[in-house]
């Protein structure tokens, strides 16, 4: 009878460690969910601002996209920009395009924003 007694324990322990499992994974596909909308909904909201840079004759072109509060998510373009202006060190764009132009215009060239989309 102890036998029979113990076998249902342990058959009630594994349904609890079943059903907590599902609650665990249900939890998790809503958070991952809610997750993945944030970042499509920030990615929608993207802004693009494209500089034209030239310095000794040489022309480059940076690009930074950046969320509605200015934080800079996505930057590329000539590697130049990048060893010289560290542009990744900023991460508002308003502060990088500051210093972008300062930068060009101390060393006698220009940087100007070619393309800027809403």
């Amino acid at each position: 009878m102890r036998c029979w007694a113990a076998g249902r324990k342990v058959i009630r322990y594994a349904f609890v460690g079943v059903f907590a499992a599902i609650f665990v994974l249900i939890g998790a596909a809503i958070g991952l969910r809610v997750y993945t909308e944030s970042q499509l909904r920030d990615e929608a909201s993207l802004r693009t601002v494209r500089y034209e840079c030239t310095l000794d004759g040489e022309s480059y072109v940076y690009e930074a996209s950046y969320n509605s509060q200015y934080q800079i998510l996505y930057e590329g373009g000539d590697a130049w920009i990048s060893n010289h202006v560290r542009p990744k060190q900023y991460e508002d764009v308003n502060v990088l395009s500051a210093q972008m132009q300062d930068y060009f215009e101390e060393k006698g060239g220009t940087c100007t924003i070619i393309d800027e989309n809403p």
